[in-house]
């Protein structure tokens, strides 16, 4: 009798478990529609559907960075992004509109300030001010993204990703700017770079045990590093892509690229005009000149049969 009612009470336990799962799903989902906002879905192929990137409800920076009463005009940028570049018109375009006197102008990247200063330059981009922070910390999903902020912070409105000629009409449209007459021949198009070649673990360790010299650069930060890593790789964070890559890498070989890639992930940015970490990785690197590029494509970490020799904080270790 005992063993019943425990058995019942598990059941009814179970079900207020469930209801309040989908009850918390819901309140995501419709909070997510009213902010304008389209939740991640899944075919049924099982492939990741078009998302709008969303932004940060309130850019975190020092309060002086919005003081003044007037509104700002904040560039979320990274160097190396494809995207940022190919948006440099657009923003010349809409800072030239703004004449410096509607609203003000910063820019906010991860790289130091005289590292941004000099990419700003190239780009022929002028604003007010330039901070540096770490976007992911901001709430920010990739680079480039435009915010419009009020003098307390809070984001009233935003893009993010490259932008199409109507959705910068749209951004002109709503800060009530007028955009400069230019000659459509005098654009430079940028193209999207693609979507880069990829290698499975197993791909590599088959390389690796019939004896071929394949050199393997991670990108992702020391500290990231040095927990584990592919044994044999050289440690290049990508903000350090651009002095060091063509001095401790062979330009014409084979580089395999481990930066923590996710396939999903990386085609949703992809079709949506974001930078990610590994777009910017391959994007410097070809720019450099590496023209044979492959990116791991999976976890290694997570994976138990690679055969490829990790090392580890604690010593080495296969998978």
């Amino acid at each position: 009798m005992s063993t019943r009612i425990a058995e019942r009470g598990l059941d009814v336990l179970g079900a207020l478990l469930l209801a309040l799962i989908i009850g918390v799903i819901g309140k995501r989902f419709n909070a997510a529609a009213a902010a304008g906002q389209s939740v991640a879905s899944t075919s049924p192929s099982g492939q990741a559907e078009r998302r709008v990137p969303s932004y940060p409800s309130q850019l975190l920076l020092p309060p002086t960075s919005f003081a003044g009463g007037r509104s700002t005009i904040a560039l979320l940028l990274s160097v190396g992004c494809p995207w940022c570049e190919a948006s440099a018109s657009f923003y010349n375009d809409l800072l030239v509109a703004n004449g410096g006197s509607a609203f003000r102008t910063i820019a906010v990247l991860p790289q130091t300030i005289a590292t941004s200063k000099d990419y700003l330059r190239s780009l022929r981009v002028s604003v007010d001010s330039i901070y540096k922070a770490d976007l992911s910390k901001l709430g920010v999903e990739g680079t480039p993204t435009l915010l419009v902020v009020d003098n307390t912070g809070h984001v009233r409105w935003g893009w993010a990703g490259g932008l199409t000629a109507q959705q910068e009409d749209e951004v002109f449209n709503k800060l009530n700017l007028r955009r400069p007459a230019t000659s459509a021949a005098a654009r430079v198009a940028v193209l999207r770079p693609a979507v880069p070649t990829t290698i499975t673990t197993a791909q590599l360790a088959q390389e690796l045990s019939a004896g071929a010299m394949v050199p393997i650069v991670d990108v992702r930060a020391r500290d990231q590093y040095r927990q584990w890593h592919i044994a044999n790789s050289v440690n290049i964070p990508v903000d350090e892509l651009e002095v060091r890559a063509s001095h401790e890498l062979p330009v014409h070989a084979k580089v395999v690229v481990y930066c923590h890639y996710d396939p999903r992930c990386e085609v949703g940015a992809h079709s949506q005009g974001l930078s990610t970490f590994c777009s910017s990785a391959t994007y410097i690197l070809t720019r450099l000149g590496f023209t044979s590029l492959r990116v791991v494509s999976e976890d290694v970490h997570r994976i138990n049969n690679s055969r490829l020799r990790l090392v580890f904080t604690q010593g080495d270790a296969g998978l």
